[in-house]
């Protein structure tokens, strides 16, 4: 057993103490008092040791090694972060539509006779044809290639993919999702996951468009995200486990003997839990921005052309690949072979059979229900607007690769600025940092401007008024989205945490990841569909609209106080019958034992 798990057990059978200082005010002010002194043992605990035991020096050295065993946990969270961002933010959000969008016009006539090769349809000849703005000559011109004996738009190619690698990821989270509940089984995924996607990505280093082969592109491109989805859903599993350790760690620290499990505790886990995922997404988002910036030097060097591109999706892969070395040695289990003891990772009945049986008493947590229903709506809506306006800038307004290149940099880049500000705001506006649903009011004010976007576009459709013709125009709503895309993915998350049952975040994460998965399928797939029939995607902005807007209502509706307290008394309960459930619900909340179970 390592240090960091033994500690945590030690504090479950800590007795109260008298220390000054035992009590926990402040879970923000603690975590920062812990991480700016040196000192790994805080005088109370010592003092509180040597009482309990005749000898402290064991105790001491079990404390310094737990405090580096879980630090060497977080760092190891951290760099599989950073891991598999620079992949993400290079790769999955910016370059891989756009190399699949030119593998397909590489490979594509101009409709409807299916003679003419497509404008732009070789690197050369796409630079050559670029102006500034939307050049209606190429606009008007409609480009199809030939898969699988059908016609089909070049720009619906990628769309097309990403919505079957969502279905492929959802039906692979679900297969694994009872088998990753072991700790060392977890670990194996992801290490496997991520030696899977790394080594896929980097294929594209020898790909070709001119390739009779060339559709292999997509396979390439499914494999890899639906490995990074796979791999993140994993990591996320670990932070539960983490974020506890780094909570008893402090306890221990300043003299806290309550039980991890005590109402104090639970809220500086809360705390923890929140700090160690904000610096994993600020972590990732950076190291993908200087990958980006990297990018950036390779294609204005190769004046943007197919082959830089796809050396920056090779050389991110590779970079994926290299830095889960670390992570795989510092996440947990550290001590033990990870292939002692294990199983078939992959139960799709099994585990189905059991989220099935957690999800039959979701109606005793109602609004963590409706929270996911909203997140499902949102989560879509943001990444199938993020895919189309990729696809648009290239396609319609026929931008540069450096350009975009600096879309994808401006985006995280107002992410991270938007994620402070609105802790800021949260922090130092009244109405904003009081009551329970402090941090829902903060996720309201991000999700209602960033719905502008889809209305303005929706609205240039209806009446036919001109929108998004310039590269400014890109610029400026990228820059606007970026700012709220950072604070929906922060405070998204914050609030899903406190709805959680008690004991059971992993779980509960994995289905989060699993909802935001599954409802992206259907964003690409229908914005795809009405590409084809309408010959301009801009139309598909009135579908991301309508997610927006439901996605909105739903927040309106979520009681987080009552949110709170339901999940609270909620307990699963694995193999117990419908009745003994309700059974045990209504003992729980008159506070008395029931047979096989106790207080």
């Amino acid at each position: 057993m390592e240090p960091g798990y033994s500690f945590i057990q030690s504090l479950e059978s800590c007795p109260p103490t008298s220390t000054s200082d035992a009590r926990l005010t402040n879970p923000t002010d603690l975590i920062a008092r812990h991480s700016s002194d040196p000192d790994p043992i805080s005088p109370a605990c010592m003092s509180n040791q040597r009482s309990r035991q005749s000898s402290n020096s064991p105790s001491n050295t079990q404390q310094v090694l737990a405090t580096v065993s879980v630090n060497r946990h977080v760092w190891g969270f951290y760099c599989y972060s950073i891991a598999s961002e620079i992949y993400s933010i290079v790769s999955t959000t910016l370059f891989l539509p756009i190399v699949l969008e030119q593998f397909a016009r590489d490979n594509a006539r101009v409709y409807p006779d299916y003679l003419q090769p497509c404008p732009g349809s070789r690197s050369e000849s796409q630079d050559q044809a670029s102006k500034p703005g939307l050049d209606s000559s190429l606009t008007e011109v409609v480009c199809k290639t030939k898969i699988l004996g059908g016609w089909l738009n070049t720009s619906s190619f990628p769309l097309y993919i990403s919505s079957l690698t969502i279905a492929v990821m959802a039906l692979l989270i679900i297969s694994i999702s009872s088998p990753a509940d072991d700790e060392k089984m977890r670990k194996f995924l992801l290490l496997i996951f991520a030696a899977c996607g790394s080594l896929t990505g980097t294929f594209f280093f020898f790909v070709e468009s001119t390739s009779p082969a060339w559709l292999i592109v997509g396979v390439l491109a499914l494999v890899s995200n639906v490995s990074l989805g796979a791999s993140t859903v994993c990591l996320n599993s670990l932070l539960a486990g983490i974020s506890k350790e780094k909570a008893a760690t402090i306890n221990q620290k300043r003299g806290m003997t309550e039980r991890v499990d005590g109402p104090e505790c639970t809220t500086l886990v809360s705390q923890c839990t929140s700090q160690i995922s904000a610096r994993g997404v600020a972590y990732g988002f950076a190291a993908g921005i200087f990958a980006l910036g990297m990018s950036l030097i390779l294609v204005i060097h190769r004046k943007g052309d197919l082959d830089s591109l796809r050396w920056a999706i090779g050389a991110s892969a590779v970079c994926w690949g290299l830095l889960t070395i670390p992570s795989g040695l510092w996440i947990p289990p550290t001590k033990s072979s990870i292939l002692d003891g294990l199983s078939n990772p992959f139960q799709p009945i099994e585990s189905s059979r059991q989220m099935f049986k957690m999800l039959k008493g979701s109606k005793n947590i109602f609004q963590t229900i409706k929270f996911l229903m909203a997140w499902a709506f949102l989560s879509n809506g943001y990444s199938t607007m993020t895919s189309s306006a990729i696809l648009y800038a290239e396609a319609y307004l026929k931008m540069k690769s450096s350009k975009l290149i600096v879309i994808g940099i401006l985006t995280p880049s107002m992410g991270i600025m938007g994620a402070l500000i609105f802790s800021a705001v949260q922090k130092h506006i009244r109405y904003f940092n009081s009551g329970a649903d402090s941090s829902l009011k903060i996720l309201k004010l991000v999700v209602i401007p960033t719905s502008a976007i889809p209305l303005y576009v929706s609205t240039s459709v209806l009446f036919g008024t001109k929108a998004l013709t310039m590269e400014r125009d890109m610029y400026l709503v990228a820059g606007f989205f970026g700012m709220f895309y950072g604070g929906f993915q922060s405070y998204s998350r914050a609030v899903y945490t406190q709805l959680l049952p008690p004991g059971q975040e992993a779980r509960w994460n994995s289905l989060f990841s699993l909802t935001a998965k599954a409802s992206s399928f259907s964003g690409p797939l229908v914005v795809g569909i009405i590409t084809d029939i309408t010959q301009d995607m801009r139309h598909g902005f009135l579908f991301i609209l309508a997610l927006f807007t439901a996605g909105s209502i739903l927040l309106q509706t979520i009681n987080m106080e009552k949110g709170k307290k339901d999940a609270e008394k909620y307990r699963f309960l694995g193999e117990r019958s419908d009745e003994h459930t309700e059974q045990f619900l209504l003992a729980d909340k008159m506070k008395v034992p029931i047979n096989g179970t106790s207080d």
